[in-house]
């Protein structure tokens, strides 16, 4: 069976790349991705093994961040037994694109992770290259 995804809805851009996430005030702001894996407001869409966020800080006007369910806190805490999580965030990824070029077929992306992340969930930003966004400094 393919990966490649069967229905290709287009996806708009965010509505509001300007919102900021909410999270409890009791959650460090280092925390606040395993807060927002289970708010269903903060939730673009998820699988068996992944939740995909809309970024609270956009950089670009598609800012996505691919998080696994399981709870990993960096890259640093990876192994080759996560291969096959790694492979699969990243078709989720791709094929997030896929769904967005049927509305921008030119846009670029790129999907990265932070080798020192400033939050406490491992994460892969999806991201436009367009960088425009309110977001920007």
């Amino acid at each position: 069976m393919s990966d490649a995804p069967v229905n290709v809805p287009v996806i708009p851009p965010p509505s509001n790349p300007a919102r900021r996430p909410s999270r409890p005030s009791n959650v460090d702001w280092s925390e606040a991705l395993s807060h927002a894996v289970t708010d269903p407001e903060q939730v673009f869409e998820q699988d068996e093994l992944t939740v995909t966020l809309t970024d609270g800080f956009p950089k670009s006007k598609y800012h996505y961040l691919v998080v696994p369910k399981q709870d990993l806190g960096s890259v640093g805490d990876l192994s080759t037994a996560h291969l096959g999580l790694l492979e699969h965030m990243h078709r989720v990824a791709e094929n997030l694109v896929v769904r967005i070029h049927t509305r921008e077929p030119k846009l670029p992306f790129k999907f990265g992770y932070h080798a020192v992340p400033s939050l406490k969930r491992l994460h892969m930003h999806v991201v436009s290259q367009d960088f425009s966004s309110p977001r920007m400094r």
